[in-house]
């Protein structure tokens, strides 16, 4: 059985992130977004399709106002 819980945060906290680089880690993203509130999750896709990994990925923050600057 596995016992990893899946933290769940509302939509209003996450924001998606496209057109990443390729070479992108999470690192980097976390650094950009730490600029605009406290990164409490990130994910980077990394799932190919065909020979390309789709260069997208979300980013949870603690509050959801910062979530709005970028709506």
């Amino acid at each position: 059985m596995d016992n990893r819980r899946v933290v769940r945060h509302p939509d209003s906290h996450q924001l998606f992130v496209g057109n990443l680089p390729q070479d992108i880690v999470k690192s980097e993203l976390k650094e950009f977004f730490m600029t605009y509130g406290n990164v409490v999750n990130l994910w980077i896709n990394t799932k190919s399709v065909g020979r390309k990994l789709p260069n997208f990925g979300f980013v949870d923050l603690k509050y959801p106002r910062f979530c709005d600057q970028f709506n």
